[in-house]
């Protein structure tokens, strides 16, 4: 099922938001804003076309080899359960559908529409993805397009793993040049064996800009956690800092999503609605739509 993608070159490394006015309080300047929470710089590592990752090694096509390196600093916030920053902003995971009953999943696919830019851009950043993850929330396999995630006030596609021993992973980000262009993300596993454990994951993406992938272990767990689709906001006191649009356009619809289990059965899963931090500022978030086209709205006006 999966195409190979040439990733975007990774000539200089770039590196997630780091500024922001509305930064909670307690979180150091010098760190980064990720999928994952705002984390120090050294915890996050890029992975170049021609590297996959190996237990706790980045390994080259040629044989060689570099350390993941632990990352013994903290992170803050980032995740479904992740508490926000302090009123009125918001800074977690905002609304997602997900599913955790089908047992171990060795694909999962979705397309989703690029939203109209920010009414405002204040070093707000915003992220919307798909993804897998094991049941225990160890580590997350997502596809992430995102809003400012490179202090670039402009969205790009990336491809993240999070968090084992802390540290983060990523391919080189890759501008998406139109509003309404069309993202495909995918989540691929390799080699799954009757224990329903996938030796090898691709988390890549396709759309009309590029593509882009890279390829990790399973860290030697199933992957049986699967999100539909989710927003995820840093930095955000007011509702215009959304994606905005008329408002009743307002959101992002993942569309002809569908998984396969390691036994070979293909789903078109139904979504539990989550929501997160949502109440201030209060932007009429909500959650729609049948199981293959699951809609997070929004309210970008002022409330």
């Amino acid at each position: 099922m999966l195409t190979l993608f040439c990733s975007p070159a990774l000539a200089s490394q770039p590196f997630p938001t780091t500024v922001s006015a509305q930064r909670p309080a307690g979180v150091p300047s010098d760190y980064v804003v990720t999928p994952f929470g705002y984390m120090h710089p050294s915890c996050v590592m890029g992975i170049d076309a021609n590297e996959s990752v190996q237990g706790a090694l980045i390994q080259r096509t040629d044989g060689s080899t570099r350390p993941i390196v632990p990352c013994t600093h903290p992170r803050f916030g980032g995740g479904p359960s992740a508490p926000g920053g302090p009123p009125p902003t918001i800074n977690n995971w905002v609304e997602w559908g997900d599913n955790a009953s089908f047992g171990p999943i060795d694909f999962l696919v979705g397309w989703w529409t690029v939203p109209n830019g920010p009414g405002t851009a204040d070093g707000q950043t915003i992220y919307m993805f798909n993804g897998l993850e094991p049941s225990d929330g160890s580590f997350i396999l997502q596809p992430v397009l995102a809003w400012d995630g490179w202090n670039d006030n402009r969205y790009t596609m990336t491809d993240w793993r999070c968090c084992v021993n802390g540290t983060a992973l990523h391919d080189n980000p890759l501008t998406i040049s139109a509003v309404g262009e069309q993202i495909e993300g995918y989540v691929e596993g390799f080699n799954c064996g009757g224990s329903g454990v996938c030796s090898t994951w691709a988390v890549g993406y396709s759309c009309s800009d590029g593509s882009g992938a890279f390829f990790t272990d399973s860290q030697g767990k199933v992957l049986d956690w699967m999100f539909g689709g989710a927003l995820e906001v840093y930095d955000v006191w007011e509702c215009p800092a959304l994606p905005f649009d008329q408002p009743s356009e307002q959101g992002v619809v993942f569309s002809n999503t569908f998984a396969q289990t390691t036994s070979g059965t293909y789903i078109h899963p139904t979504w539990s609605h989550e929501f997160g931090q949502t109440t201030n500022p209060s932007c009429s978030f909500g959650i729609s739509g049948p199981q293959n086209a699951l809609s997070l709205n929004w309210n970008g006006n002022y409330p």
